[in-house]
């Protein structure tokens, strides 16, 4: 680790030198440091002694090694101390990445408000949300059957210029059709084809059950 640690304590430095903010190459020396921060995380519960931890390994991460360490953190409120606690270090920025992961975490462990909060900063840090992140949003919450909120992100993603893919569709054909909202479900199927999307293997299932629920069976067959 003679390239990524130093012996300066982070918190003694003037400088921006503690915590990288540029992407680098993600050599073994990178997913090495990757695996010890990581396991402190997953071991301590986050506090004094973890961020004491954390500083006395004066390593130098940036935000793509940063999003490695949260995709592995099953503890969303870890997760979410550790997302803060780089964004307090000198000289680190998180980009669309960190912030789209942590979206993830909050919206599995179903976290809205910590999730709509996060967003508001997303933004606010310039950091426009992209497709993934919208899809993100809409999976968390049609996941909790709160398909107003899906819905309205669909919308939202594209007045914000984002173009909806396979992933945003086969989601919102899926939920809706697993809470009885057949007709959403047909519409969107629909909606998907005309602008060129194949659906999965998956959504086929899904649709063909749909059909069939609602009696349409010579349509399911033409699938």
């Amino acid at each position: 680790f003679k390239e990524s640690f130093n012996k300066q304590h982070p918190r003694d430095l003037k400088s921006s030198a503690g915590i990288a903010s540029s992407k680098t190459q993600y050599t073994k020396t990178g997913r090495r440091g990757v695996e010890i921060v990581k396991d402190i995380l997953q071991h301590l519960k986050w506090g004094p002694a973890t961020e004491e931890a954390l500083y006395n390994l004066n390593y130098s991460i940036d935000a793509y090694q940063g999003n490695q360490v949260l995709k592995q953190l099953d503890d969303h409120s870890v997760a979410l101390s550790f997302f803060y606690w780089l964004k307090r270090q000198p000289g680190f920025r998180h980009d669309v990445h960190t912030y789209t992961t942590m979206v993830g975490i909050l919206g599995r462990a179903r976290e809205f408000g910590a999730m709509n909060k996060l967003l508001e900063q997303m933004v606010k840090d310039g950091c426009k949300p992209n497709t993934i992140t919208y899809n993100r949003l809409i999976n968390s919450y049609g996941r909790a059957n709160y398909l107003k909120e899906a819905l309205n992100l669909f919308n939202q993603m594209q007045e914000e210029g984002c173009e909806p893919d396979r992933a945003t569709y086969c989601t919102l054909i899926d939920i809706h059709a697993k809470a009885g909202f057949l007709d959403v479900a047909m519409s969107m199927y629909e909606r998907m084809q005309q602008v060129g999307l194949s659906p999965d293997t998956f959504t086929y299932s899904v649709m063909i059950n749909c059909l069939g629920k609602s009696g349409n069976l010579a349509a399911a067959d033409r699938l």
